[in-house]
């Protein structure tokens, strides 16, 4: 374990994502966690809760791109995991194309959480998404957080 963050045995950094649409479809949010100290969320006025999932692990990878990091992704959502893992998706097709884009080349393992059991890095992520989807719903500025800083 580092300082900043914690990380696997074989030195993957730990990173949960998580997105919430609330109502569905509606104002979402969607957040990736290391630390208190790395971390970031984001919002869309309309949107949905799988596009708003996808788009947390999207963004974690276009903040760590070109970093070399060697990512552990805990992934409360069956259906990114299925994406991650090949699944067809019928819908969300663009998001899914340019997030398998972004895995390419990437060394990147996943793992399924269950959401809101106590998982620390879960919990983190997911308290910012639903601040970035409370915020949305509002039409405040989102907490977008301090980013990638690892």
């Amino acid at each position: 374990m580092t300082s900043a963050s914690q990380t696997t045995p074989d030195g993957r950094i730990i990173v949960a994502t998580d997105g919430s649409a609330n109502p569905n479809p509606g104002p979402a949010g969607w957040a990736w966690y290391v630390s208190a100290s790395c971390w970031a969320a984001g919002g869309a006025r309309n949107s949905t809760n799988n596009r708003a999932e996808l788009a947390a692990v999207l963004n974690l990878l276009r903040a760590t791109a070109g970093t070399g990091a060697r990512l552990h992704i805990l992934i409360d959502s069956k259906y990114v995991l299925g994406i991650m893992g090949g699944n067809n998706a019928s819908k969300n097709t663009d998001l899914v194309a340019t997030l398998r884009a972004e895995m390419t080349g990437r060394d990147i393992t996943t793992e399924w959480v269950k959401g809101h059991r106590g998982n620390t890095l879960n919990e983190g992520a997911d308290q910012r998404c639903g601040d970035a989807s409370a915020a949305a719903r509002r039409g405040t500025a989102v907490p977008t957080g301090p980013g990638w800083t690892l």
